[in-house]
């Protein structure tokens, strides 16, 4: 398989050198944070997804909820359901309740614009408490290494990337599955001009490309998961970069299966925030989560 998809990738990736991030020595990088949060809690791989419906105390009930379950996971992940109604003093301090407790904090906001754009979201999600962001490698390698070697350069705080590789929902075949032409870059000429290629598999090249700290593969496609898996080891002989998996519970995903198949972490919400006990699903998903390995 790994023959093929070198195949398949754009002839021009290959003289693609990643870029080195800017770091002080003794700067921890997104992924040993991560690490220790996962050890310091009794090895839960949960990132739990603050998806909290509207309401008028969003901070108080995001703060209470991180009291609950901050035994049973490793790191909070805030999207739009708090980051657009929240300000960014509000979102800073759930970021900072959340770091009281030894988790670290993702930004899902799946990153997706020019440059220059990219690196004021970040420096305002840094100022703001987060420790990583999602973003979407449709931007272009280019674009995306630029991106990820600012977030990596980040004065103090080395900023994790995690690229969306392939998402949960049902309708994400449509676009991440797609069959696509052989990119080359400008004034170049495909080898093979009829060859093509499914844009995940792009997606994945060029996260690896750019020193993403971690991809997004959905728990509900665990054969997405074992191939991408396969291909990361393959091409690294050793782990480098994480595989986070969302979409456990309420879309369908089975979290042990996701975690045996090659994730590294779950991503999980609503399965958790909704349940009757959160509690007791938020530990029955940590004891799975430090249970539950790969193997090839």
């Amino acid at each position: 398989m790994s023959d093929e998809w070198r195949r398949d990738y754009n002839q021009g990736n290959k003289d693609q050198t990643a870029r080195e991030p800017i770091l002080a020595a003794s700067t921890p990088t997104f992924l040993k944070r991560l690490s220790r949060s996962v050890e310091e809690h009794d090895g839960s791989r949960v990132v739990l997804a603050l998806d909290l419906e509207p309401s008028n105390a969003l901070v108080d009930k995001a703060c209470s909820i991180i009291d609950a379950l901050a035994c049973y996971i490793c790191s909070i992940k805030i999207n739009m359901h708090l980051l657009l109604p929240l300000s960014m003093d509000d979102i800073k301090h759930v970021n900072d309740y959340a770091h009281s407790y030894g988790l670290q904090s993702i930004a899902d906001i799946k990153l997706n614009d020019i440059p220059s754009t990219n690196k004021v979201t970040i420096d305002y999600l840094a100022d703001s408490g987060f420790d990583a962001l999602t973003i979407n490698p449709i931007i272009g390698l280019d674009a995306l290494n630029d991106t990820i070697h600012h977030a990596h350069g980040r004065g103090g705080v080395c900023m994790g990337a995690i690229a969306l590789v392939y998402m949960s929902h049902k309708s994400a075949e449509s676009s991440y599955g797609m069959q696509v032409g052989a990119v080359v870059p400008e004034g170049q000429h495909a080898q093979n001009p009829t060859s093509s290629t499914s844009l995940y598999r792009i997606f994945l090249e060029w996260a690896l490309t750019s020193n993403a700290d971690g991809i997004v593969v959905g728990a509900t496609r665990p054969e997405m998961i074992r191939e991408c898996r396969a291909y990361m080891v393959g091409k690294h002989g050793y782990r480098v970069t994480a595989l986070f998996s969302p979409g456990s519970g309420a879309q369908g995903g089975d979290p042990s299966i996701a975690l045996k198949s090659g994730a590294d972490y779950i991503i999980v919400g609503r399965s958790i925030l909704y349940a009757d006990d959160p509690v007791k699903e938020a530990s029955r998903l940590a004891k799975i989560s430090s249970s539950s390995s790969y193997s090839s």
